[in-house]
């Protein structure tokens, strides 16, 4: 039995913890993932999947095809979210000032 490495974990949990703060971010008025960024996410998933069904094709045992179309998941999602905090770097919330004290009421 082939076992997946604990780093595969670690990157879906970070990902999924960069999701958490994505949605975060996108309810307060963020910016939503760009059109290129997408189209990339989709191209990553589509050469995953070729490589994927080439393992199968070449006799791969279906027990580490499995396992490495999970490794494939997670390391997308991880790259999408990194991407996406990067993004969110590069574009903050604005904040609201904040209402002085001496203004007229």
């Amino acid at each position: 039995m082939q076992e997946s490495t604990p780093v595969v974990g670690l990157i879906f949990l970070l990902a999924v913890a960069g999701w958490v703060f994505d949605v975060r971010y996108i309810r307060a008025g963020g910016a939503r993932a760009t059109r290129s960024q997408r189209v990339f996410v989709w191209i990553a998933a589509g050469l995953c999947l070729l490589l994927t069904i080439g393992m199968g094709m070449a006799g791969v045992a279906a027990e580490a095809v499995g396992n490495a179309t999970g490794a494939f998941a997670a390391v997308l999602f991880g790259l999408y979210e990194w991407r996406r905090y990067l993004y969110r770097r590069g574009h903050p919330l604005s904040r609201p000032k904040a209402p002085s004290e001496n203004a007229p009421a």
